[in-house]
């Protein structure tokens, strides 16, 4: 038992440093770092962002709407980038535009925050600009993995995909909780601003061989833009299962959004903003190791029963999170709840990648992003309103101390009893959705 045990680490060691030697592969990385470095840089500005908005205006509803126009126009213009993306060989000068276009308006930032300009309504603006041109960057990565890396090592690249995340959501709160105390508010935004030079620095030493464009016609012209997003719907559309699977978590991502957007306000108004970010980090620890996990183990060989109980970690650390307000518990939930959502996102990415094919990844992967991460907006948006007019005001006026005294009272006993609710919501959609056979027997040969 131990010699099979020792021979099966040795072969996981093997195959994780004979990645290195793909040249192709070694190129991906490559451009990976650098993604990886403009991440941080960007998690740290819109963790002072966020955290400047919810200490000037004292408001949920506020804050829930930064991290709204944050993600919202992202997606909404993901279908038409990503034909944009399909259209053309070359992948990475479309990422350059973009970082250079970012560390522009981070610049911009800098100004008015200098001119003490920088209010909400400016910080939407932002917002909405910077969302926009992060819309290009995942669809780009996602078709440069089935351009530079064999399929069988699929999952273990999107699992460096969710280490990234990872690795922002580690990084971002702890460096800012730092550097705002260190350097000051413009300081951060000269530190991000450099993080996008140096990325496109990087990426320039990559050499990248190119895909075929997308085919033309009999008459020889492309096809226009409605059609190319056209087809990428039908495609959905004709698999049922794949259409079910994005069913799936296009619900149950509002209860994801309220998770995720009540994480600040969660936390008691005397904690210092390091032990903020410290909380923060709980969660980028969580994915780390989540990524970690898979991309050395490679993910199970039935990725869709993977989804299915990595998606039960998730929403159990929802409950957990609600019903234990003890500081350990809390990030003991956080750890697990990101955990599971990087574990759920390579085995995701996989399982896409492999029946997409490739010249159509780049519209497919934003047309599955739009429908599945388009209501996790509105559970931002819901979170506020449902937490200051409906639950907050119930759980005060309650005659009987019963849930107060496990959840606690007032807008922190509601965030609890919300979350709670949202978990066991999860739990449900997951169940339900997973007795359709046509999603359970996806990737099945």
């Amino acid at each position: 038992m131990a010699g099979n045990i020792h021979e099966k680490l040795e072969n996981q060691e093997c195959a994780v440093s004979s990645l290195l030697h793909i040249p192709k592969m070694s190129k991906f990385i490559t451009i990976w770092i650098a993604s990886l470095l403009s991440g941080i840089g960007s998690g740290i500005t819109r963790f002072v962002l966020d955290l400047h908005v919810y200490q000037t205006t004292n408001s949920i509803t506020q804050f829930t709407l930064v991290a709204t126009f944050a993600v919202m126009p992202g997606l909404i213009l993901s279908p038409v980038v990503s034909v944009f993306i399909d259209r053309y060989k070359k992948k990475l000068p479309i990422i350059i535009l973009c970082e250079l276009a970012s560390a522009a308006i981070v610049l911009l930032a800098l100004f008015l925050y200098m001119k003490e300009m920088l209010i909400v309504w400016v910080v939407y603006g932002l917002v909405i600009t910077l969302s926009a041109l992060s819309s290009f960057q995942f669809p780009v990565l996602t078709t440069l993995i089935t351009l530079f890396v064999p399929e069988q090592h699929y999952v273990r690249m999107n699992a460096l995909l969710e280490l990234r995340e990872a690795a922002v959501k580690i990084f971002s709160p702890i460096l800012a909780s730092f550097l705002v105390a260190l350097i000051l508010m413009e300081g951060v935004l000269i530190l991000d601003v450099g993080t996008f030079v140096v990325a496109v620095l990087i990426i320039l030493l990559v050499r990248e061989p190119g895909i075929a464009p997308l085919r033309k016609e009999s008459t020889g012209k492309k096809e226009g833009f409605l059609v190319q997003i056209t087809q990428g719907t039908r495609f959905i559309k004709n698999n049922h299962g794949l259409r079910g699977l994005l069913i799936i978590f296009a619900i149950s991502n509002i209860t994801v959004g309220m998770y995720t957007i009540l994480i600040i306000p969660m936390i008691p108004d005397d904690f210092s903003v390091f032990v903020v970010g410290m909380f923060l980090s709980a969660g980028g620890f969580g994915m780390l190791s989540g990524s970690l996990l898979m991309s050395i183990w490679g993910g199970p060989s039935n990725q869709i029963t993977g989804i299915f109980f990595f998606r039960l970690l998730g929403g159990g650390s929802i409950i957990l999170t609600g019903l234990f307000q003890d500081t350990w518990w809390t990030g003991l939930a956080f750890f697990g709840f990101f955990a599971g959502m990087a574990m759920v996102g390579s085995c995701n990415g996989g399982l896409w990648q492999k029946a997409v094919p490739l010249n159509m990844q780049g519209r497919v992967t934003a047309l599955r992003r739009l429908i599945a991460w388009i209501t996790l907006p509105f559970g931002y948006m819901l979170a506020g309103p449902i937490i200051e007019i409906a639950i907050a005001p119930w759980l005060d006026g309650m005659e009987t101390p019963f849930l107060t005294n496990i959840l606690g009272s007032g807008k922190k006993g509601a965030i609890n009893l919300l979350y709670v609710i949202a978990g066991l919501m999860h739990l449900a959609i997951t169940f339900i959705g997973f007795s359709f056979s046509s999603v359970r027997n996806l990737g099945k040969t």
